[in-house]
């Protein structure tokens, strides 16, 4: 991927989690490194990632104005595809956008 490569996605994927710690409606939650579990947090962020890089800008922002507020969605929205788009340079497909059903993981 290249050091120029890595960097960016580094520092986009930074900015990303920044803006939600700095602008989020309330403290995130998130699982451990080990722990096997989904938060709902953690789905949230993945599928806002996803549909933000898809083009799905009015169902990026629903997703983004649940962890930030509506004010901000946009904004947030912005940043999520900008990532999405380098984790998909990176990976060559964009990231996947899945609905977790119980028994495809455990939810708190």
């Amino acid at each position: 991927m290249g050091p120029s490569l890595a960097k960016s996605t580094l520092e986009s994927f930074g900015a990303l989690c920044d803006f939600c710690v700095t602008h989020g409606r309330r403290p995130l939650i998130r699982h451990g490194m080990t722990c096997s579990c989904l938060g709902a947090d953690e789905n949230c962020l993945a599928n806002l990632v996803a549909a933000a890089t898809e083009g799905g800008a009015a169902d990026a922002d629903l997703l983004a104005a649940l962890i930030v507020t509506p004010q901000k969605a946009q904004a947030l929205s912005l940043l999520a595809t900008q990532t999405g788009l380098l984790l998909q340079h990176l990976t060559g497909e964009p990231p996947s956008r899945q609905c977790y059903r119980p028994g495809a993981a455990t939810l708190h």
